[in-house]
């Protein structure tokens, strides 16, 4: 299981992602949905540790990745 707590991301004065909390149950598919520039991209590229978060837990397999 993944588990993402207060997930946060800002560019300079922007705020692109504000404290976000879910979990991704093993087996499932999701889906993410949103208006153009609400931040879905970047959500999913914190997730993969692309971009690095202001503010962030993230668990995986009980063990912590942040």
């Amino acid at each position: 299981m993944l588990i993402a707590q207060d997930i946060g991301y800002q560019i300079q004065d922007t705020l692109v992602v504000n404290h976000v909390t879910t979990q991704f149950q093993p087996g499932l598919v999701y889906g993410i949905v949103g208006h153009n520039g609400s931040g879905k991209s970047t959500f999913i590229k914190l997730l993969a540790e692309q971009i690095a978060a202001t503010s962030c837990v993230i668990t995986f397999d009980e063990k912590n990745r942040f």
